[in-house]
Formats: structure tokens, sequence, C-alpha cells
């Protein structure tokens, strides 16, 4: 009976710490986060976190990209089956980013670039896992527009603008306080895709 009971306990103690550590590392870096915060936010004390977590704030930003590539790749595969038109789904996919600043108070930014920027020169194994991610989302978008007809070198460098244009737009609307500047980079990365597609020169 005890035994039963305290497999979900773990279990929900372990997300709360994913959780909440992935919401600071997103709302105010990784580097102005630390483990006691996470703990604190978490309700839990630190010898739990460590028992999750032995690698501490590093392993659970590491999980966190993780479950974040997960979570993106599905969003991305549901915006594309529901939207045949190239700039129908990616306006959909930055208008879902400008609900989440939105909703966040602007607080929160892209779970994986807010995290990048702050680790590319201190964490090796973070910035690979986050380069793995950003280079996943570009596949994804590449292998779209090659389906469309773009060729594979136009596609790919496509692709690469349009993770870019998201992540800046992303930081613009934190600065701003106005998801403005994702609206309008949407309309543009939208029209920019659909002419490649209609064989148009950008």
């Amino acid at each position: 009976m005890t035994t039963a009971k305290a497999g979900p306990a773990r279990t929900g103690t372990r997300e709360r710490f994913l959780e909440g550590g992935t919401r600071l590392f997103r709302s105010q870096g990784f580097h102005a986060t630390g483990v006691k915060q996470i703990a604190g936010l978490c309700g839990a004390p630190m010898g739990s976190l460590y028992h999750f977590f032995p690698g501490g704030k590093e392993q659970i930003a590491l999980d966190g990209l993780r479950r974040s590539a997960g979570f993106y790749d599905d969003l991305m595969q549901r915006v594309f089956a529901r939207y045949p038109d190239i700039g129908d789904a990616i306006a959909k996919w930055f208008s879902m980013a400008a609900g989440f600043l939105r909703d966040s108070g602007y607080a929160d930014g892209c779970p994986v670039g807010t995290l990048a920027d702050g680790i590319a020169a201190t964490h090796d194994g973070l910035r690979e896992a986050a380069s793995a991610v950003m280079q996943s989302w570009e596949r994804r978008i590449a292998d779209r527009l090659a389906e469309l007809g773009v060729t594979r070198p136009e596609a790919e460098e496509l692709a690469s603008y349009t993770v870019a244009a998201f992540e800046g737009a992303i930081l613009l609307g934190r600065v701003h306080r106005s998801t403005a500047a994702v609206d309008r980079t949407s309309r543009v990365v939208a029209a920019t895709l659909r002419r490649a597609v209609a064989g148009q020169p950008a």
C-alpha cells in the first residue's frame, strides 16, 4: 500500500521541479536561476531536488529542453497537417507564440531560445541540446517546403530564416511587451514562404 502511493508522489515532485525550473529559465534566464529558487517555487526540499536531478539545474534544463523539443515538434506536426498552405501554417505557429507571450504577461519567451541565449558560451552540453532542437525545427520546415516544390538548398535557407525570425520576434515581443512585432514578422515570413512555393522571387 505504501509503495503504491510513493510512486505517483515521486513522479509529481519530479514534474514540479521540471516545470518550475523550466518556467524560471524561460522568464529570467539560466544564470539568474538558482536551485534554491527552484526548490522554493516547488515547495520541496533541496535534497529532494538533487534526488531527482543529481546534476542540479543543468540536468533540469537539459530535461526541460528535451520536453520542449517534443512539445514543439508535435505542435509543428499538427500545424502543418491542419494548414496545407505554408503561409497559413507558419502564421499559426507565430500566432500561438504570441498567445503564450500575452498569457504570461510577456515574462515567458521561447523555452529553447531564452535558455540558449544564456548558456551558448558557457555550457556546451546545453548549447548542443538547444542547437539540436532548433535544427529539428529547421528540418521540419525545410521538409515541408521541399514537399511543396521548393528546391532543397532554398528550403533550408528559408527554414533557417524562419526560425531566426521567430526567435527575434519573440525577443522583441518581450522587450516591447507587445505582440506587434510577432504579428508583423509573421506576415512577412508567411508572404516570403508563399512566394517561394509559387516560384516567385523573395
